[in-house]
C-alpha cells in the first residue's frame, strides 16, 4: 500500500522540492500552500504523515496542529521551522526540524514516523 504524505509549505519552491524528494523516495506526496488547504485535503484523503511549516498565511502551523489534533490525532506530524521556539506543544508532533535542513535528514525522520 502506498504511503501518502502531505507537505504544508507556503514557499512553492520548497514545497515542490519536498514533494519531489518524497516521490523519489517511493512515497506518494502532495502539497498544500497553507493550513486551510491542508485541512481540506486531510478531510478528503487518508494521509500517513504530515510535514508542515509554522509560518504561513491564512492559517499558521500552530493553528493547523490544533485542528489536526482534533480531527486526525493518529496522523503523525513533522514540523519544519526557522523558529523552533514558536512551536506550541501538540500531541500530534513527532519531530521538529530546524530550517535550513538537509533533505536526507528529513527522509530519515519521515521513515521513522510514517504510519
Amino acid at each position: 500500500m502506498d504511503k501518502l504524505v502531505l507537505v504544508v509549505e507556503d514557499d512553492a519552491d520548497i514545497c515542490n522540492i519536498l514533494v519531489e524528494m518524497l516521490h523519489d523516495a517511493g512515497y506518494k506526496a502532495m502539497g498544500a500552500e497553507n493550513g486551510v488547504r491542508a485541512l481540506e485535503l486531510v478531510s478528503a484523503l487518508n494521509f500517513n504523515l504530515v510535514i508542515t511549516d509554522l509560518a504561513m498565511p491564512q492559517m499558521d502551523g500552530n493553528a493547523l496542529l490544533k485542528r489536526l489534533a482534533e480531527s486526525s490525532p493518529a496522523v503523525p506530524v513533522i514540523v519544519t521551522t526557522a523558529n523552533p521556539k514558536e512551536l506550541e506543544p501538540s500531541p500530534v508532533v513527532r519531530s521538529t526540524i530546524a530550517k535550513p535542513f538537509d533533505l536526507e535528514q528529513l527522509l530519515v525522520v519521515v521513515e521513522k514516523y510514517i504510519l
